[in-house]
């Protein structure tokens, strides 16, 4: 009855036809999807960025480089920085978390991105390659590093049968925990709900950003922070080049008694589509490539360096207090309307769809730490199915860091090999025992 309010009050009697045309089975299933969404919100999202005619590019006061702690500074202070990151891992006071609820519909992928086979000798799957990742942390710092995983509704059941079927590739199971996203109706632009089958409405998750409202709603933070977790490493499914609980940067992270810190890389020209981090309006932000003023993302220093060059990369580390601050009082980051074009029955129509983004947190944070990484040691992201970002170039980005990672432990690689080393690979003890040889074929390296 509630419901049935809702939709009356905001015109969808197409909706409440629709349902009074379903069978008593079919009626369940739709009125169970439909009363899991935030109707209220959407509704009022609409009204919202109705009034609003053309929509701005929203203008800054005043934009200019935000201070980033360069490699060159990272390197050199390492020894001083480390040891904190290291002994707060050991402590068992982070965890990570992975934003993995998307599709690889770009990719012509019919499942969950974090499936798709990406190493280039072994073919593991984004998801076996983080677990790795945490497992060898885990086994390194002798602690049960958790490791949360968020979902949408669509891929949620799927994911996890995965993790099961590949017996959570060697994590613990109790260790593992996966939260689903919030998923909002897409609207057309004259504020009406659009059927896409018998069961169901057109809808799409809330944004990365919509990570830090769920990972809250679903009692994580309250279960994290009862096992004495205070940070959280966050990071995108889709780039497998991240150095996870880098505690380098968890060093910083602490030293600068941060809330909200982030990675971030040189841009490869002005035109790359990465957000810029900068100070705007008095404080830090990520300022979208599609909203950057073009006077501003093509100026340069007089060695004709870009001066707006760090482009922001899905790499942060975030305190659970921030989080809670984030959500106590309601959720604080803005929503996002963005066009969409989407088919139904054959025809091509036009939809709103509403999103947060993360670094829309930045604002909120009293304290913020950003530091400088290589694009080649942690950025290779996996968007296209061709061209840049693809499956190809991804792999060849791999294989170079691999190769990077023995040619620095002294070990020889003939050109031309491809290499994939495991995360749970010691490479001190493989540069022993290979002291003096060349790797001379493809070869993955446990």
């Amino acid at each position: 009855d509630k419901l049935f309010e809702v939709l009356k009050k905001y015109g969808q009697e197409h909706i409440i036809k629709h349902i009074d045309s379903l069978s008593k089975s079919e009626k369940d299933i739709f009125l169970k999807n439909l009363s899991s969404m935030n109707l209220e919100l959407v509704f009022n999202l609409h009204d919202h960025f109705s009034k609003i005619k053309d929509l701005p590019v929203k203008k800054h006061r005043e934009i200019k480089p935000h201070p980033i702690i360069d490699i060159e500074k990272l390197r050199a202070r390492k020894n001083e920085i480390l040891p904190a990151g290291e002994e707060c891992i050991r402590k068992g006071e982070t965890a990570v978390m992975i934003v993995a609820g998307g599709q690889g519909s770009r990719l012509g992928y019919p499942y969950p991105k974090g499936m798709y086979p990406i190493s280039p000798v072994k073919g593991k799957s984004l998801f076996h390659i983080f677990a790795e990742k945490v497992c060898a942390l885990s086994l390194k710092y002798k602690v049960s590093i958790p490791l949360l995983i968020m979902t949408n509704p669509e891929t949620n059941q799927m994911i996890k049968d995965f993790f099961r079927e590949n017996k959570f590739f060697g994590l613990d199971e109790k260790n593992v925990f996966f939260f689903n996203q919030e998923v909002l109706p897409s609207l057309t632009p004259d504020r009406k709900l659009i059927i896409k089958d018998r069961t169901t409405i057109f809808a799409n998750p809330d944004g990365h950003g919509g990570s830090l409202k769920a990972v809250w709603k679903s009692g994580l933070i309250d279960r994290l922070e009862s096992h004495g977790i205070k940070r959280i490493f966050y990071c995108h499914i889709d780039n497998p080049l991240v150095n996870v609980n880098d505690p380098v940067f968890l060093g910083w992270h602490i030293k600068e008694d941060a809330e909200f810190s982030l990675k971030v890389t040189k841009k490869r020209n002005a035109e790359e589509k990465v957000g810029h981090f900068v100070m705007a309006d008095g404080g830090p932000s990520i300022i979208e490539y599609i909203e950057f003023p073009d006077e501003l993302r093509n100026k340069r220093d007089e060695k004709g360096n870009l001066v707006f060059w760090a482009g922001s990369i899905g790499i942060h580390f975030i305190e659970t207090s921030f989080i809670r601050k984030l959500n106590k009082d309601g959720f604080a980051l803005p929503y996002h309307r963005q066009v969409k074009k989407t088919k139904l029955n054959d025809k091509e129509i036009e939809v709103w769809k509403f999103e947060t983004f993360v670094f829309d947190a930045l604002p909120f944070a009293d304290r913020v730490c950003c530091v400088e990484t290589l694009r080649e040691e942690e950025f290779a992201p996996l968007k296209n199915k061709e061209g840049e970002d693809s499956p190809e170039e991804v792999k060849k980005a791999m294989i170079n860091f691999y190769r990077k990672e023995l040619t620095e432990a002294g070990i020889k690689v003939s050109p031309d090999v491809k290499i994939e080393i495991s995360p749970l690979c010691d490479l001190e003890a493989l540069a022993h025992k290979l002291k003096g040889e060349e790797i001379k074929e493809d070869r993955y390296i446990e």
